[in-house]
């Protein structure tokens, strides 16, 4: 009788539901579980020491034919002979601790680590985003560049252990396609690390226009006064902005003739634009200069002037027009800033006021196409 009881107590309609939750409950961890790994992970791959540690990694096991095939510097070294290279870079590494750490740069996106041996530089290394990123939109990373600070023998010379040679850290940075040199060497992804960056975000541009990109170069220098120069796709010489010590960067080539012809309707319509967004007015004295169906049209049907503050006498001062640059035959862009001075209620007041225009031509005309405002 108790058998059949205990029996029809199992059977019972509670434990039914009782073994369906805890079932329920153990999937439920277990989801949560691939969930927080896989999250983790995503973390672990987003961080540019997960990385460098894999790099460091082939230095502390002294993997110096792994090493080879990263090293800007190899075939410098090795002059092209990798087992010359293994040969020498592991003769200097004998019987000594390596050791490596991160140093501090400027640029977020550019982590750099020192290998030492026995305290003394030996290499570098530098971590850069893949331009990839996790499903939780985190930039994954990959590595950038290695550069050994070693001299090497020659081949016909008896084996001595030189001093690391000491190197000067350039940043330069130059429209893509225009030569790079420094002391008369060129610089290029085979010697430096490098990173493009686009000079207009995306949709700036029409689709047809391919967006100009600018490259970052990192090149090792053993001159502490080294000499940069950097020529434009014809081989002219362009000026270069030099603003701190092994910094250097230039524009691209501004396009004189647009200059010419363009700058003053641009500054005009920059004129226009600052009236209207700065008290009522009509759209049509805008409109009419606005490319088909483009994003600047659709911009000002859109914009309300409704906050504008009253005034009057109104002045423009310190105007500039400039950076005039030809995409294609029917697309450039160009940067109209100027201060617009307001009588208002409160007294003068003065807008600081940056335009960056993107003009296409229609119907022989110049349009505005899109447009920054600052």
């Amino acid at each position: 009788m108790s058998k059949e009881k205990k029996t029809n107590l199992l059977d019972s309609k509670f434990y039914r539901v009782y073994f369906t939750c805890l079932a329920v409950a153990v999937v439920l961890i277990l989801l949560g579980t691939v969930w927080l790994m896989t999250v983790l992970r995503d973390v672990e791959s987003a961080q540019p020491i997960y990385v460098a540690r894999e790099v460091a990694k082939l230095f502390e096991a002294k993997d110096f034919a792994d090493i080879y095939a990263l090293d800007k510097s190899a075939g410098q070294i090795a002059q092209g002979d990798k087992a010359f290279y293994v040969e020498n870079l592991s003769r200097i590494a004998e019987g000594k601790t390596v050791s490596w750490s991160e140093s501090f740069t400027s640029d977020e996106d550019v982590h750099r680590y020192n290998v030492t041996l026995d305290g003394e530089r030996f290499a570098s290394f530098t971590v850069v985003p893949n331009g990839e990123t996790t499903s939780r939109g985190s930039k994954l990373w990959t590595l950038g560049a290695v550069t050994t600070y070693v001299a090497v023998e020659n081949h016909d010379e008896a084996p001595e252990e030189q001093a690391p040679t000491t190197t000067y850290a350039c940043v330069i940075t130059a429209p893509k396609g225009y030569a790079v040199a420094v002391d008369g060497e060129a610089v290029t992804a085979d010697n430096a690390a490098t990173t493009e960056t686009p000079l207009f975000e995306e949709g700036f541009l029409p689709k047809s226009v391919e967006a100009p990109m600018l490259v970052r170069y990192e090149y090792e220098c053993p001159n502490p006064t080294p000499e940069v120069t950097v020529a434009d796709t014809s081989g002219a010489a362009m000026a270069l902005e030099h603003p701190s010590d092994y910094v250097w960067s230039c524009a691209l080539r501004e396009d004189e003739a647009l200059k010419s012809q363009f700058s003053k309707a641009a500054y005009a319509l920059g004129q226009r634009i600052a009236r209207f967004t700065s008290r009522d007015g009509s759209k049509d004295a805008i409109l009419k200069f606005c490319a088909k169906d483009s994003p600047a049209r659709k911009k000002f049907n859109d914009l309300s002037n409704q906050y504008a503050t009253p005034h009057s006498d109104i002045a423009f001062q310190n105007e500039s027009v400039d950076q005039f640059y030809a995409l294609s035959d029917d697309c450039f862009t160009c940067h109209v800033t100027f201060d617009y001075l307001m009588k208002t209620s409160a007294g003068v007041k003065t807008d600081h006021t940056t335009y960056t225009f993107c003009v296409v031509k229609q119907g022989g005309s110049g349009r505005l196409y899109n447009l920054l405002m600052m």
